[in-house]
């Protein structure tokens, strides 16, 4: 796993065909204290497979969070989101149906370590190990 580190502004493309951009995995807040984008190159690649095999656009409702942005979103304080491992993804069809959203599930579960069903979206993370998994209950 590598973390890179891209300024907020930057227009570079993640993957070679230009079909993922950092404009699509930064931070969506407005914050002028938000200057920088973290990406792990293995959530993109696991994200390069996923739409790979889904078929269709699939849309990133957040990447990238600063720490200002996650808290007024309501995210853990040690999310997967804050060193850029985590997107929470849907299908990019206005009208997507259930169907549709447990496919991109199923096939999200084949490449990213971690994959969490929400109301409209599923989250998915990758971990450097399993102990890190800051959405898995310790106390079983």
């Amino acid at each position: 796993m590598e973390i890179i580190v891209f300024k907020k502004s930057s227009t570079k493309s993640l993957l070679a065909n230009g079909s993922l951009t950092l404009k699509e995995y930064r931070c969506k807040c407005y914050s002028k204290f938000c200057t920088t984008t973290l990406v792990n190159t293995n959530t993109i690649n696991a994200f390069r497979l996923t739409r790979g095999v889904f078929g269709g656009p699939i849309e990133i409702t957040s990447g990238y969070r600063c720490q200002f942005h996650n808290k007024k979103v309501g995210g853990i304080s040690n999310s997967m989101h804050l060193i850029g491992s985590a997107l929470d993804l849907r299908p990019a069809e206005k009208d997507f149906t259930a169907y549709e959203l447990d496919r991109l599930e199923n096939l999200a579960k084949l490449y990213f370590d971690v994959v969490i069903r929400y109301e409209g979206f599923i989250h998915c993370h990758m971990l450097d190990s399993e102990d890190m998994d800051p959405y898995l209950d310790k106390e079983q």
